[in-house]
């Protein structure tokens, strides 16, 4: 099979297209007929081994793991003896990051928890541009953060990758979202509408309402932002990176794109 592999860290064009051997699942394991991938921050870390530490995940002078690729959506082309939740032919999406990576490829194995079905609604496209980014902002709103209906978010970072989501997921859960981000006009929070449950609809920038444009990606404005808002901030959401949950926790949040 085909693949973008890398065999030493640096820009990238140390990358290839080379013809590699294509894997087998195990008793646990599925077997992805990759149609989409989509490329986070992490691929570019792993990439570079920016920072340090990368390389003492993926290794301390070259790359053990040698294709890059976390979040993936394709057609299952076969399961492993042990496997129960897919069968060949189902449309699935999931991340990689406790298997191995290797999403860059036509073909790719992961454990089956790894994986959930694609609503219909969603494009293969749609589904491979969730899993990470996703789950980071829900990860951090709903279980660290647990936030309630009503409550107020503040969101720092809220134009980029983990912050659109951040948006999104805090207003399916019924809270009063602010979010501070860059007042550049390719800022995708600059145009986001967030719909109120009354009908209502705030358009960024809208200062202390729905979704506020504020001082750029700067940690350091936080406090100054919750000082803004009328009333207790209940969660502040300075986008950390953290430990990403199963993928499936946010396929519910896949199939409202529908």
């Amino acid at each position: 099979m085909k693949a973008i592999v890398y065999h030493s860290y640096g820009s990238p064009d140390v990358l290839q297209f080379e013809e590699v051997e294509k894997p087998a699942p195990r008793d646990d394991e599925v077997l992805i007929k990759v149609s989409a991938a989509s490329v986070n921050a992490a691929d570019w870390h792993l990439l570079r081994a920016d920072p340090f530490l990368a390389r003492l995940y993926n290794g301390l002078l070259k790359p053990k793991r040698t294709i890059l690729g976390s979040d993936v959506a394709g057609r299952v082309e076969a399961v492993g003896s042990n496997v129960k939740q897919f069968q060949p032919g189902d449309e699935v999406f999931g991340n990689l990051f406790e298997s191995g990576w290797g999403g860059f490829a036509e073909y790719v194995c992961a454990r089956e928890g790894s994986w959930v079905l694609k609503p219909a609604s969603v494009t293969f496209e749609e589904a491979a541009a969730v899993p990470l980014a996703g789950v980071t902002a829900l990860q951090g709103l709903r279980d660290k953060g647990q936030i309630k209906p009503g409550q107020k978010v503040l969101i720092n970072g809220a134009g980029g990758g983990v912050g659109t989501f951040a948006v999104q997921i805090a207003k399916a859960f019924g809270t009063q979202v602010t979010g501070v981000c860059s007042t550049k006009l390719d800022s995708p929070c600059q145009f986001q509408r967030i719909p109120e449950k009354n009908g209502r609809n705030h358009e960024t920038p809208v200062p202390g309402h729905g979704a506020a444009v504020g001082h750029g990606n700067d940690p350091g404005r936080v406090h100054a932002d919750r000082k803004r808002l009328r009333g207790p901030v209940h969660c502040a959401l300075p986008l950390c990176s953290t430990r990403p949950a199963p993928v499936g926790a946010i396929a519910r949040f896949v199939a409202i794109a529908g």
